[in-house]
């Protein structure tokens, strides 16, 4: 079945047309949706969810569900543009000839319509990067799969409203034997289940097949015997919810949230995967890769990094970051952010970014305290980017990294920057001219 996955403006007025005169096209009339508004009185999510975040909770709820895209789109039409009788009236009548209502009839919709093209305000329909949309962006992170159909949103700080349709994921209710095989520990446990009935891409009620539970458990031989049998390696990576993003969060719960390559039985795990068809490119709800869990984990996996990109594996986070912006501002608040932002930055110097001007990015902005940032984790930045040779050549007011991190030390608050004075000094003691690369 077709679908398309994020709907623009004059895809949306095709809609309520559509459904004004009664013609609806097959394809957007079998399957599940969500109506989502935004909600700014309640965080809609709680602490104990993978997704919750103090420093930006969210706010949204769900209107309801529908069994079409006509059907969430009128359930955001009786919300959304909901007007009292004398107002809608006269909101009619002042655009009743906007050329694009042509042929959406219904008030509703036609109130709907007039929202979303900004005649009531302004309005932004957004066509990419949705969880990045101030307002509903993380509205997926409300069902165990979900994908953007249609997301409007007021551009803050103006009225402060956004709509969103999402097409959910397939589910189902596995039967006994599937229940036995989603739960299966081993190949003569799969062949067990299989034999008694089983099918093997078979989901449960919230869209995990026996594959994702045999990836999220870790169960390496279970994997190799459902992809044996048939298992699919990309089924419902198009939800964000591919089965190499399958983890247990809770210590029971199968969902996409996979952060790293946790151990060696992982990386294994991962590569079957991959050697079946997955699908390297696949993105999680937050848009993260295989690629992007592999440049998360520490140590650095450099044989795993190698054999993805070898496959064409490309970094949804890292796609259009400088590396001058990853080391001006280092995410000081964990040790562990810390580590994989030094394994961004050396994935992006070996794929061949220019080191220059990233000295002085990380030497030259802010001096972090030992707490903050510790003297080996400093040094490891800098010992990365003079690997790849760069000069310690002054910047525009005429002041060389080693000055920078020699007034840090001078100071007496910041004795963490030694190390990197020792590391510039002898770069300068070679003429200026060398890093540790060459």
């Amino acid at each position: 079945m077709a679908h398309f996955v994020a709907m623009d403006i004059d895809e949306m007025l095709r809609c309520l047309a559509e459904a004004d005169s009664g013609r609806l096209r097959p394809e957007l009339c079998d399957g599940r949706y969500a109506a989502v508004l935004y909600d700014p009185d309640e965080p809609s999510l709680e602490e104990d969810d993978e997704f919750w975040d103090e420093d930006e909770p969210f706010y949204g709820h769900v209107v309801g569900e529908a069994s079409s895209v006509y059907g969430a789109l009128d359930q955001l039409a009786s919300e959304f543009a909901g007007y009292d009788a004398d107002t809608t009236e006269e909101i009619l009548e002042e655009y009743e000839d906007v050329d694009e209502l042509d042929g959406i009839q219904t008030a509703e919709r036609r109130l709907l319509a007039l929202s979303a093209l900004g005649c009531l305000g302004p309005m932004d329909i957004v066509t990419d990067d949705h969880w990045n949309e101030h307002y509903l962006g993380r509205a997926p992170v409300l069902f165990a799969g979900a994908r953007f159909v249609f997301l409007a949103s007021a551009a803050p700080p103006h009225q402060e409203e956004a709509c969103a349709i999402l097409e959910l994921q397939p589910t189902g209710t596995p039967s006994p034997a599937g229940r036995s095989l989603m739960n299966a520990n081993d190949a003569a446990a799969v062949a067990a289940a299989l034999a008694d009935g089983a099918e093997v891409n078979a989901l449960d009620e919230r869209g995990m097949s026996p594959l994702h539970h045999a990836v999220a458990h870790r169960r390496p031989y279970a994997v190799a015997a459902l992809l044996a049998a048939g298992a699919d390696p990309a089924l419902q990576a198009g939800f964000g919810n591919a089965p190499h993003f399958a983890a247990l969060v809770g210590g029971e719960t199968v969902k996409a949230a996979t952060a790293r390559i946790e151990d060696a039985d992982h990386w294994r795990i991962l590569h079957m995967l991959v050697e079946a068809g997955a699908p390297v490119n696949a993105g999680d709800l937050t848009g993260t890769t295989l690629l992007d869990l592999a440049i998360a984990t520490r140590p650095y996996p450099e044989e795993a990094i190698r054999y993805l990109t070898d496959r064409g594996a490309h970094t949804a986070h890292l796609a259009s970051m400088p590396l001058t912006g990853l080391v001006r501002s280092l995410p000081y608040h964990s040790t562990a952010s810390l580590e994989i932002r030094l394994n961004e930055v050396r994935f992006l110097l070996d794929s061949g970014t220019s080191p220059d001007g990233a000295l002085h990015a990380l030497l030259g902005f802010y001096g972090y305290y030992e707490r903050e940032v510790s003297s080996e984790i400093l040094v490891a930045f800098v010992d990365e980017i003079l690997r790849h040779g760069p000069r310690d050549t002054p910047d525009d007011s005429g002041h060389t990294a080693l000055d920078r991190a020699e007034a840090r030390v001078a100071n007496g608050k910041h004795p963490n920057y030694e190390p990197v004075v020792e590391r510039l000094r002898a770069l300068h003691s070679h003429g200026d001219q060398v890093g540790l690369g060459s």
